[in-house]
């Protein structure tokens, strides 16, 4: 809400930060409190502080990503780091559907459509009910033009979830 005090909570981590400097999770906690505060910059810094106290930490791997592809900063390569670190992640959890969807988004924001469309797909395994999945892969396959693909997509989408306009609209 519009009565969180930000300052005092950033403050109060700075001091924890500063008494417990090894502390991966509470830089990492500071960085969400960045990020939700809207200073990107700040959280991505703690973000791969905590990375650097404690290598490979997934929270920190995925709080990153996100704002990584957040800040989409094309000079600064943020959405191929973004794309790495849950490559990073999906390595140590192939389980995951949500990882998969994650980097899925990510790519297609990129333009790298098949490697969208192959992780649309992976998650769609493991998720096949998910109508906005579908629209997002039929859109991906739009875009390179394989418009069959698409419209049984879109057709999957209504089949699931007739009830939801986007995919009539797709």
């Amino acid at each position: 809400g519009d009565d969180i005090d930000y300052d005092g909570a950033l403050a109060d981590y700075d001091q924890a930060v500063k008494a417990h400097p090894a502390d991966a999770e509470l830089v990492l906690r500071r960085g969400l409190w960045q990020a939700a505060d809207g200073k990107t910059d700040a959280a991505i810094d703690d973000y791969g502080t905590a990375l650097k106290i404690e290598p490979g930490y997934p929270a920190a791997l995925l709080s990153r990503s996100q704002s990584l592809s957040d800040r989409d900063d094309h000079a600064k390569h943020d959405l191929d780091h973004a794309i790495a670190d849950l490559t990073t992640l999906i390595g140590r959890f192939s389980d995951s559907a949500e990882l998969r969807l994650n980097r899925a988004y990510i790519y297609s924001r990129d333009h790298q459509m098949d490697a969208a469309i192959d992780d649309f797909t992976a998650f769609l395994k493991m998720r096949p009910k998910s109508s906005s999945a579908l629209r997002a892969r039929a859109g991906a396959y739009a875009e390179l033009h394989r418009f069959d693909l698409a419209t049984h997509d879109y057709d999957r989408a209504v089949d699931i979830d007739p009830y939801q306009p986007a995919s009539y609209i797709a």
